[in-house]
């Protein structure tokens, strides 16, 4: 039964309801709530680390009054390009998918960074968020995404020209834009986006790439849904910061995803040039030497020599450094816990360095203490079960881990003889 209020009780929320109660509660409630000065993050950032900055800024909005806009002005801004090599340290910040703690869910058992900001913020029940946090571990765990969707425009933010700050700035925005568009419910504009689109190639003066052709004609139907894409950004621009405001974002990530675009294109063109090894079934391997002078590398390279084919890409870049890429179609973990085994095996023995005590451990997930220069990315298992493989020597998210020692011809060997070896057994 409910217990009826005694009016000679004093009312437990009586002092909210004058205009002094309630400022000192915003008082005291900014008093509880401390802003980081500064979120640190891997290099070339990504939509878990632009989705998990932009929950915390946007619950600290909620809770403290303070606009995420103003948040952001006092925000420093640390990129950390050294992989699993988190010996620096920050006062009054957060770590954020790097630096083991705070709000890097590697070595948890999260499946992202975002997915865990949620749940320490209590917001794990919150119906809103469901969508968005299927698609952060999509892209995370399985390496899925579709054309335009927030994975896309974070990863062309992330990669751009643009300052450390800028592209924290831009990121987070896009994606507390795609937050609030599901916490308020705001309706797609579809016209809006469609609009946007035909005008900026309409000002380039150019014929619209069919890849930018089909998602308008695609916004043009009326059933058509994709979660958290751009027209999503754009639409809860709109109703947040006006017309303006969401023209000049809109062109801004326009240009970006065309620019994007033009380096696909650009290595499309150069596909030709990359060096095949056939490993037998028909089947074969892409090596990518950034210092032959016949190849034009950029980050879209090893997604085109994949796309035509290939069942692995061994891509060594100007920094030195080598990256692993595998078709999740033609290759299976038994496959590559063997390459990452025998070239963790090898790098120990040129740096002279002691093996670890559980020699098992040489094909775990990650990076290990006795080889830092090699991390093994295994993907979340998809329905077909399929998943997303690599084994990289740094990478755009970690540009100062140490070159290889192991020369590229080793490495192609290595990788090369054992899908082989796996290609006969199957004969």
């Amino acid at each position: 039964m409910e217990k009826e209020l005694n009016p000679d009780e004093e009312d437990p929320f009586k002092k909210f309801q004058t205009l002094e109660g309630k400022e000192a509660e915003k008082k005291k409630r900014k008093e509880k709530i401390k802003l980081p000065e500064t979120f640190a993050h891997h290099a070339q950032k990504d939509s878990d680390v632009d989705f998990t900055e932009a929950i915390l800024l946007m619950r600290h909005e909620e809770l403290s009054g303070i606009r995420i806009e103003d948040s952001l002005k006092k925000m420093k801004f640390l990129s950390l390009k050294n992989g699993d090599g988190y010996t620096v340290s920050i006062k009054n910040g957060n770590f954020v998918d790097r630096g083991r703690k705070d709000y890097d869910h590697h070595g948890t058992g999260e499946s992202s960074s975002f997915d865990m900001a949620v749940k320490k913020l209590g917001l794990a029940e919150e119906e809103w968020l469901l969508t968005v946090r299927k698609i952060i571990y999509n892209a995370e765990r399985k390496g899925l995404s579709n054309p335009f969707d927030c994975n896309e425009v974070s990863k062309v933010i992330g990669r751009s020209n643009l300052s450390e700050k800028e592209k924290s700035e831009l990121g987070i925005k896009a994606a507390y834009l795609v937050l609030l568009f599901h916490k308020q419910g705001i309706e797609r504009n579809t016209d809006l986006t469609r609009e946007l689109l035909k005008d900026f190639f309409d000002k380039k003066k150019i014929k619209t790439p069919e890849r930018f052709r089909r998602y308008y004609n695609q916004l043009g139907k009326e059933n058509f849904q994709r979660p958290c894409d751009l027209c999503e950004i754009l639409s809860s621009s709109l109703q947040k910061y006006g017309e303006k405001a969401t023209q000049e974002l809109g062109e801004t990530l326009m240009e970006l995803l065309y620019g994007s675009f033009l380096k696909y294109r650009k290595a499309q063109n150069s596909v030709e040039d990359y060096k095949r090894i056939g490993i037998g079934g028909g089947h074969f391997i892409m090596v990518i030497d950034a210092f032959s002078k016949e190849i034009l590398l950029n980050e879209k390279s090893h997604v085109v020599a994949l796309k035509c084919g290939a069942m692995a890409v061994v891509q060594k870049n100007k920094t030195k450094q080598v990256q692993i890429f595998f078709n999740k179609a033609a290759v299976t973990k038994e496959m590559t816990d063997k390459i990452v085994h025998d070239l963790r095996k090898l790098e120990v023995m040129k740096q002279n360095r002691e093996f670890p005590k559980d020699r098992e451990s040489m094909n775990n997930e990650g990076s290990i203490l006795e080889c830092p220069e090699w991390y093994y990315f295994l993907g979340d298992a998809q329905s077909d079960g399929k998943r997303g493989i690599f084994i990289f020597n740094g990478s755009l998210t970690a540009p100062d881990v140490p070159p290889t020692q192991i020369k590229l011809d080793a490495i192609v060997t290595i990788v090369a003889e054992t899908l082989k070896g796996f290609e006969e057994k199957k004969a």
